[in-house]
C-alpha cells in the first residue's frame, strides 16, 4: 500500500509542476506580448523625438530587463536587484578658447 501512496504523492506533485509551468508560460507569453508593445512605441516615438527616444530606451531596458528570467528554478539563484542607471545627461559643449592675440611684431631670429 505504500507504493500506492507514494505513487498519488507523485502525481499531486507533478499535477503542481504542471500547473507552476503552465502559469510561468502565460506570464512569458504576456512578457512577450508587453516587449513588443513597448518596442513599437519606441519605433514610433523615435521617428519624432530622438533624444525623448533615448530616455524610453533606458526605460525600457529596466521595466522589460535583459536576463530577468535568468536563475530560476535553482535554490538560492534569484534575480538580481535592478540597479538604477544614472540619468542619461547630454553632454556640455566645452567652448574652445580664443586665441591670444598675436605679439609677433614681424622680427626674426636676431
Amino acid at each position: 500500500m505504500a507504493t500506492h501512496k507514494n505513487g498519488l504523492k507523485h502525481a499531486k506533485k507533478l499535477e503542481t509542476l504542471q500547473e507552476q509551468y503552465d502559469g510561468t508560460i502565460k506570464i512569458e507569453s504576456i512578457a512577450s506580448v508587453v516587449e513588443e508593445t513597448v518596442n513599437a512605441v519606441i519605433e514610433k516615438v523615435s521617428a519624432k523625438d530622438e533624444e525623448f527616444s533615448a530616455e524610453l530606451n533606458l526605460l525600457a531596458k529596466r521595466v522589460i530587463g535583459g536576463n530577468s528570467r535568468r536563475g530560476t528554478g535553482k535554490r538560492g539563484a534569484g534575480r538580481k536587484p535592478d540597479t538604477i542607471p544614472a540619468p542619461a545627461t547630454e553632454p556640455v559643449p566645452v567652448p574652445a578658447p580664443a586665441e591670444p592675440p598675436s605679439t609677433d611684431e614681424g622680427g626674426g631670429n636676431g
